[in-house]
């Protein structure tokens, strides 16, 4: 496992308390609930990887073993809160659908359109283009239950978006086959 890797989930976890305590809901406006912080921890761990920095054995080894556990333990949650979820009804809400529009199709149309003007190879922009697409991740439904806010509706954005990306994934894969 790579440095990036450690840096974005230190920071994506370290972000999500300081959010989940230092600031109230009712204080934070709808664009800055948008900034996907975890990203902060991507370009962090992109310059330690530009810079050749690794971690020593040790804590490589440890961080590799939890980093090992993390898609399975997120599925195990993301199941148990989508169980519990009523999608008919968190399709009532234009939240839902904004989040939904944001996700699915602003930041791939977005991370698509910074990606064209790099000089990467076209697979490369198109795997990039794709990830940015992906449905809503289970770290926000998991620190939503450990910080105990609104677990029940981050499960509702996870649902959702899983729901509907299996629409909007494959479009976004033949418009960025058409275009690249």
């Amino acid at each position: 496992m790579n440095i990036i890797k450690y840096i974005f989930w230190l920071v994506a976890f370290l972000m999500g308390v300081i959010v989940a305590y230092v600031f109230p809901e009712e204080t934070m406006s709808t664009g800055a609930k948008f900034i996907f912080v975890g990203a902060w921890g991507a370009v962090l761990g992109f310059v330690f990887y530009i810079t050749n920095i690794r971690l020593p054995e040790i804590p490589h080894n440890a961080m590799e073993y939890i980093s090992n556990m993390n898609t399975p333990l997120a599925m195990l949650i993301a199941g148990a809160t989508v169980a519990q979820t009523n999608i008919l009804k968190a399709f009532k809400g234009i939240e839902m659908y904004r989040v939904c529009a944001g996700k699915l199709i602003i930041v791939p149309a977005v991370t698509f359109a910074l990606v064209w003007l790099t000089p990467a190879p076209d697979v490369v922009k198109m795997v990039v283009t794709i990830a940015a697409g992906c449905p809503v991740a289970t770290t926000g439904t998991m620190f939503a239950i450990t910080m105990d806010r609104h677990p029940q509706k981050c499960s509702e954005f996870f649902a959702v978006t899983t729901v509907l990306s299996g629409l909007t994934l494959p479009l976004l894969t033949m418009v960025c086959d058409k275009l690249i």
